[in-house]
């Protein structure tokens, strides 16, 4: 799925460096995304997506509401994902 055709990129003038950041940015917010989320929840309650985020970060503290900050970072790489996708796309 992270295949990046690297000559073609190098023929736009991305250096190799550009290349390594750019595929990085991408395979970690697909990793947070996946760590995350299941088809399955898609109709998920509060209270059930709420015990599951407990369980996969292993009870870690977080100031405020749990399942609002989780759902805040699941976000922020998606658009990341996106945003780096399409950079790629129109290459």
């Amino acid at each position: 799925m992270l295949r990046i055709d690297r000559e073609r990129l190098r023929a736009k003038r991305w250096t190799d460096a550009q290349i390594d950041e750019h595929l990085r940015t991408l395979q970690v917010a697909v990793i947070e995304i996946v760590s995350v989320w299941l088809n399955t929840h898609r109709f998920a309650s509060e209270q059930r997506m709420r015990v599951h985020l407990k369980k996969i970060t292993g009870y870690h503290r977080i100031k405020g509401d749990n399942l609002k900050e989780h759902s805040r970072r699941f976000l922020n790489s998606a658009q990341r994902f996106i945003e780096k996708g399409v950079m790629l796309w129109q290459v």
